[in-house]
């Protein structure tokens, strides 16, 4: 609406200034003193029409910069709010691997000074791994990052309990080895001998 109102006030600023001309060069062949005061009042009230239409203008063209202005700071701060909560989520994130990741180098070494070195690591490779992988699920963003500073991963997170429960019940009904001395009992004057052969 705003560019029709301008382009109407435009051909009506030129379509008033034509009429000017004309009155002024009307005015300039007047034959008597009451046409020349007819035509100069007329050329007058055409003269204000053209005044007003530019500063109609002039208020028409403010107004499109202040709301061009006002679009662009709301455009800024949007694009300002967007960052900051892409920021925050990336902190967030970044404390998160960096806990999980902490915590697995700690648990690696004996001590915490043993591990100084890989958590200085950890620490100048974080940022980058976080915003490099913004998009990769946070649990394979810590094994990748892991990985990478030498980490050992349990392999055997996903084995079945119920196979190691096999396993010892088997031990335990193996045979001993040959040359395995034979287990001890206690004897009624507290002393020691060999158990019974249960086979």
């Amino acid at each position: 609406m705003a560019e029709r109102q301008g382009r109407m006030l435009a051909e009506l600023a030129e379509l008033t200034l034509e009429a000017a001309r004309i009155l002024q060069g009307r005015l300039a062949e007047a034959q008597t003193p009451a046409e020349a005061r007819d035509l100069g009042l007329t050329f007058q009230r055409v003269s204000r029409s053209l005044r007003q239409t530019l500063m109609l203008e002039m208020r028409l063209e403010k107004d499109r910069r202040a709301l061009a202005r006002e679009a662009a700071d709301d455009a800024a701060k949007a694009r300002e709010a967007e960052a900051k909560a892409r920021e925050a989520e990336v902190q967030v994130r970044r404390f998160k691997v960096r806990h999980a990741v902490s915590r697995m180098i700690l648990d690696a070494y004996e001590s915490e000074e043993d591990a100084e070195p890989l958590l200085d690591e950890l620490e100048e490779c974080l940022d980058a791994y976080v915003r490099g992988h913004d998009a990769a699920p946070l649990e394979a963003l810590v094994e990748t990052l892991a990985r990478d500073l030498g980490l050992e991963l349990d392999a055997a997170d996903g084995d079945d309990p119920a196979d190691h429960d096999g396993d010892e019940v088997a031990a335990e009904a193996a045979p001993a080895p040959e040359g395995r001395p034979p287990p001890l009992i206690q004897t009624p004057d507290f002393g020691w001998a060999a158990a019974p052969d249960s086979s």
